[in-house]
């Protein structure tokens, strides 16, 4: 079982009205305090990364710059690591394993089939004719 499913998690990919895919997180059926960890989806690629390094050091009894959790993702939320945990916003406990396990999950869904700019754009382009030939034939 993975962890976005512990926590009852969903992650979907949508496109917004620019056409680029954007990755979401759905957090409506997370238990309790659990639905909190929509903010993940708005992490940046290197604050994720950041949030697993620090993660692994704390794991291996290794000093950690408690610093990198000020950043532009986690901006108004008080995040905390007391091993084994993390503290978020004072009242939401998660074990360190399952957050790391949860961002690594975040990590590999964003980058699967993550298309390039040019295929998003042909993509567009694709739906601007689609639309162009409907209205013509219609």
């Amino acid at each position: 079982m993975t962890k976005r499913e512990v926590y009852n998690l969903k992650f979907y990919k949508g496109l917004n009205g620019f056409g680029t895919i954007e990755h979401m997180i759905d957090a409506s059926d997370a238990v309790g305090l659990y639905a909190r960890l929509f903010f993940i989806d708005i992490l940046y690629p290197i604050e994720i990364e950041s949030f697993i390094h620090e993660i692994e050091l704390i794991e291996n009894n290794q000093p950690y710059d408690p610093e990198f959790l000020i950043s532009g993702g986690t901006e108004g939320i008080h995040i905390e690591f007391v091993h084994p945990n993390v503290i978020i916003d004072f009242d939401l406990i998660i074990h360190m394993s399952d957050f790391k396990e949860l961002l690594i999950e975040w990590r590999e869904f964003r980058t699967e089939d993550t298309p390039t700019k040019k295929e998003t754009f042909i993509a567009k382009i694709l739906r601007k004719l689609q639309a162009i030939k409907t209205k013509l034939y219609s």
